[in-house]
Parts: structure tokens; C-alpha cells; sequence
């Protein structure tokens, strides 16, 4: 996906998109604007404005992180599961961690991992230091998909979670 600064990532005056496994961030303005998004295994993050405002949420798996604005999720209401929420957000399974992506001045969202993390670049398996808390804490009956073993049973929370390049399990 390419990533140019815009006024919002989404901005739809309450329609009802589904967004799964996709990432939303570096825009000038919120990544979710007045919207009833259902949003799956996405990341969103570095948006000047906040994450998620003015709007009617289904949210799980997912990252909301690192977003400028008073909150991550703002003035919203629906229910938010299993996701990453930086200053928290009620809702069963949601943690507040630091998601450690991989490279995110450079566009890379993947999330840390001592047993694996998929590298762009070089499109290899590359081992860090430390292992984001984002892996194997997603919704535990939402299927693994196409993540590679070790995976632990458990989906990832964020945009590569269910995927082929999900970062491995410790």
C-alpha cells in the first residue's frame, strides 16, 4: 500500500467499509474519520490527528498506535477486541504495549520477533533482539491462516497477522 499524507486515511461520512489486514498511517489528519468501519487485522499508526475518531467501530486484531491526538480512539463507540490501543481502550483481550515495529520511519510495520521477523528488503526471515507483545495476542478464535511456524495457535494482532509474512512465535 502506498502511503502519501492526506487530510485522513479514511474519511467517508459513515459508510461501512471492511478493511482487513491493511495499514493506514502517516496522513496529515486521522486515519478513520466519521465512519463504521469493521476493521481486521490492520494497523494504524502515525496519523498527525489520532487513530480512530467520530465513528461507529467493530475493531479486532488490530494495532492503534503512535497516532497523534488527545486519544488513539476519539469520540467512537462499537467495541474494540484483541487489539493493541496505546493508552488503553476497554474491551476483552486489548493490551497497551509498544506493537515494536520493525522500521516504521522507513514503512515497515512488521512486528519484532526473536524467532523471525519477514524483512522486505531482502525478502528473508531476519532475527530481533525482542519480540513484540502483538505476536499470538489476537483474538484466539480467529483462525492462524497462513502463518508460518512457529505461530503458537493464536493469530497476531495487526496488518500481517493471518499472513504469510506474520512474524514467527518465540
Amino acid at each position: 500500500m502506498e502511503m502519501r499524507p492526506r487530510k485522513a486515511g479514511r474519511y467517508s461520512y459513515y459508510n461501512s467499509p471492511t478493511l482487513s489486514n491493511c495499514i493506514i498511517a502517516a496522513n496529515n489528519g486521522c486515519g478513520i474519520l466519521r465512519d463504521i468501519p469493521t476493521i481486521t487485522n490492520c494497523t494504524i499508526t502515525g496519523n498527525l490527528k489520532g487513530g480512530i475518531q467520530d465513528s461507529i467501530l467493530t475493531v479486532t486484531n488490530s494495532i492503534v498506535y503512535f497516532n497523534g491526538g488527545a486519544a488513539q480512539i476519539a469520540n467512537s463507540t462499537g467495541t474494540v477486541t484483541y487489539s493493541d490501543v496505546q493508552g488503553s481502550y476497554p474491551g476483552v483481550g486489548n493490551i497497551d504495549a509498544d506493537p515494536l515495529f520493525a522500521d516504521p520511519a522507513g514503512g515497515d510495520y512488521h512486528l519484532k520477533s526473536q524467532a523471525g521477523r519477514w524483512h522486505p528488503g531482502s525478502e528473508t526471515w531476519i532475527m530481533d533482539d525482542l519480540t513484540s507483545d502483538c505476536i499470538d495476542a489476537g483474538d484466539p478464535a480467529s483462525p492462524v491462516g497462513l502463518e508460518p511456524e512457529p505461530n503458537g495457535g493464536i493469530i497476531n494482532i495487526g496488518a500481517y497477522g493471518g499472513t504469510t509474512q506474520a512474524s514467527k512465535s518465540p
